[in-house]
């Protein structure tokens, strides 16, 4: 398992690339889950771009290990989800 590194209160942005031939139809969901195991206080937003592709913004607010979970088609994508480490960073203060 590896873990992603971030700064508090920068933008984090993925690129999610789904292919139809494995993926089948269905839209993309994320849930970004902080250190306190909340699963609202971050609001991912999330954009279609090709038939593909789609992109995936979020901004973590506090520092920890942050769990990023993706679904597809209402079921998790393979290796889903994605731990990420947030530490303070610019602009982190403002939300402390």
């Amino acid at each position: 398992m590896w873990a992603r590194e971030s700064l508090a209160g920068l933008v984090q942005l993925y690129t999610i690339v789904i292919y139809p031939d494995a993926g089948g139809v269905g839209v993309v969901d994320v849930a970004v889950i902080d250190p306190m195991g909340r699963k609202d206080a971050i609001k991912p937003m999330i954009a279609r771009k090709t038939d593909d592709n789609w992109y995936v913004e979020y901004t973590p607010l506090v520092e920890g290990m942050h769990s990023v979970n993706i679904f597809f088609a209402g079921k998790p994508i393979p290796t889903s989800p994605y731990p990420v480490a947030v530490s303070h960073g610019k602009g982190a203060s403002a939300f402390s």
